[in-house]
C-alpha cells in the first residue's frame, strides 16, 4: 500500500492572523471527516492559540511562542531563545507527523513544517506561497481559478 494513503499523524501549519486561522478551521473538518482515526495537531503562535484550545477535532494544539523568542531577542537573550525554540521543535518532532499541510505557505510557516519532521509536507504553488516557502514543501497544490482545493489524504 502505498505510504501516501497512510497519513495516520496530521499537522496543520497556520500561525497567524485570527481571521486566517479561523478560514482554515473547514480544513480541520475535511481532514477530521476524511481520517476519522488520524492523530491531528496544529501549529500556532501563540497570540492565537485560545481559537483551537480544546477544539473537538484537534488532538493537540503546539504553540510557536514568536513574542517570547522576539522579547527574548530583544533583551539579548539569544541563548535563551534558542533553548525555547529547540525545545518547541522537540516537541513537535516528538510526535511523528507522517505530513504537514503548510495553509500559511510564507517562509516561518514553510521552515516550521519542514523542521516538524514531517516528510509529506504539502504547501501551495507559487503565486499562492510567498518568499519562495514552496521549496520546502515536497509537494505543490495549485489553486485552480474559481475551483476549490483537492489533497489526497486517504
Amino acid at each position: 500500500m502505498d505510504d501516501r494513503l497512510n497519513a495516520r499523524r496530521i499537522l496543520i501549519v497556520r500561525l497567524s492572523a485570527l481571521g486566517d486561522v479561523v478560514h482554515v478551521l473547514p480544513l480541520l473538518d475535511a481532514l477530521r471527516r476524511a481520517r476519522p482515526d488520524a492523530w491531528i495537531g496544529w501549529l500556532v503562535e501563540e497570540r492565537n492559540a485560545s481559537v483551537l484550545a480544546g477544539h473537538p477535532q484537534l488532538d493537540r494544539v503546539f504553540v510557536w511562542s514568536r513574542r517570547e523568542l522576539s522579547a527574548l531577542l530583544r533583551r539579548g537573550r539569544v541563548l535563551a531563545a534558542l533553548r525555547l525554540a529547540l525545545r518547541s521543535l522537540r516537541e513537535l518532532r516528538a510526535a511523528r507527523f507522517d505530513v504537514s499541510i503548510d495553509a500559511q505557505c510564507n517562509l516561518r510557516s514553510s521552515l516550521l513544517a519542514r523542521l516538524s519532521g514531517a516528510p509529506r509536507r504539502i504547501g501551495f504553488a507559487p503565486p499562492y506561497s510567498k518568499e519562495k516557502a514552496h521549496w520546502l514543501a515536497t509537494e505543490q497544490v495549485a489553486v485552480p481559478v474559481g475551483g476549490q482545493l483537492k489533497l489526497s489524504l486517504v
